[in-house]
């Protein structure tokens, strides 16, 4: 992900937000309208995945079908933008010993206002 596309998500991640707090009828108009913007759907796409629960760099990357790094970044420019993300490493038990992984998740109780 360049540079360019990073600024566009920063820049449009509160609308982004108050696009996920409408109505689900309303989303779906909507969402027409973003059939050709791949980087809009992709926010979309991984806000609603962490909504309930949370989930690595490299399995939000798996169901998406990019690389971690992309995922990342795409996370960075959100909260860069004001979206609310929590980013945590939390041990978990591997085979063979592990490192913390981090965890992203997305907190159900933020208001979104967009001025």
């Amino acid at each position: 992900m360049d540079s360019k596309i990073f600024y566009r998500i920063e820049e449009l991640a509160l609308l982004i937000e108050k696009f996920r707090a409408l109505d689900g009828k309303d989303q779906e108009w909507l969402r027409d309208l973003f059939k050709g913007d791949r980087t809009i759907i992709s926010c979309l796409e991984i806000l609603d995945l962490i909504e309930n629960k949370s989930l690595s760099y490299y399995e939000l990357a798996n169901i998406m079908g990019c690389s971690p790094e992309t995922v990342k970044q795409k996370l960075n420019a959100m909260i860069s933008g004001g979206i609310a993300i929590n980013q945590s490493r939390r041990k978990y038990k591997a085979p063979r010993g592990g490192r913390p992984r981090k965890l992203c998740n997305k907190p159900s109780d933020t208001k979104v206002s967009v001025l």
